[in-house]
């Protein structure tokens, strides 16, 4: 995973008024799982 996109990604949902402080351990890690998927479905 490039950390470019993923710090792109995490800048995004950001921006959709989403604390990545606030946001709980699960909630993280589905944040990166759908991130991977979006990446796959990219490729």
């Amino acid at each position: 995973m490039s950390i470019k996109y993923f710090k792109k990604f995490l800048d995004e949902l950001r921006d959709q008024g989403i604390e990545i402080e606030n946001l709980k351990i699960y909630k993280v890690s589905e944040s990166i799982r759908l991130f991977k998927l979006i990446q796959h479905g990219r490729e």
